[in-house]
């Protein structure tokens, strides 16, 4: 099962109650695994490093980052950039009348800014199809460097074409395919078929093959 990992303020766990259920509830709707970090874990002050090296391990094991950012915090932020270095979307939230975070705001493929529970609830339900895309996108095409195929083909053609008709963006579809490659810029052949996709997303290659 998909999991989407959700970075908050422990300082607002109670406060926040209700938007993480909300949050959970949403996520649960289309089959992904919500995951609250401070949730699952307890940490003492001289466990820093074991922390981290756990919130890590589970933003690995995460396709995307929903940073709840009501109540600033310098972990959440070092969550979320850790999850956009892998590619991985990263969706920034707050309540309308908290202050701004520009490092998040600008760190953040989505923004969700929310009035009440409800308008949380309707902005994250019409998100979560686009994070589903993205997500499956991303996917498909891993599956397709580590399986060593290639990537000019009908198939992949017919794919890519069938993410653009689900209303798939270029715009972030590029985006998706350049952090791919930043990532495994050490692995040619890797980067070579990411490349080569994202060729035929942009229309960089021969009308036959273009999207």
């Amino acid at each position: 099962m998909k999991q989407i990992y959700i970075s908050c303020s422990f300082s607002m766990q109670k406060e926040l109650r209700e938007v993480m259920n909300q949050l959970k509830y949403q996520i649960d709707t289309i089959g992904y695994r919500p995951f609250v970090f401070i949730e699952h874990y307890k940490f003492e002050f001289h466990q820093e490093k074991e922390m981290m090296r756990q919130a890590m391990k589970d933003i690995d094991e995460s396709c995307c980052l929903f940073a709840e950012t009501t109540d600033k915090g310098i972990g959440i932020g070092i969550e979320a950039g850790y999850a956009k270095a892998q590619g991985k979307p990263v969706v920034y939230l707050r309540q309308a009348d908290a202050s701004h975070s520009t490092t998040m705001s600008g760190i953040s493929d989505y923004h969700i800014l929310y009035h009440n529970i409800e308008d949380l609830g309707r902005q994250v339900k019409e998100l979560l199809f686009q994070i589903q895309l993205e997500v499956e996108l991303r996917k498909y095409i891993l599956d397709l460097v580590r399986e060593e195929k290639q990537a000019f083909t009908k198939e992949v053609l017919a794919y890519l074409k069938d993410y653009k008709l689900k209303g798939g963006g270029q715009e972030r579809a590029v985006e998706i395919l350049t952090a791919l490659g930043n990532v495994y810029d050490g692995v040619p052949q890797w980067r070579d078929k990411i490349e080569d996709v994202l060729d035929m997303m942009t229309g960089n290659c021969s009308p036959k093959w273009r999207v």
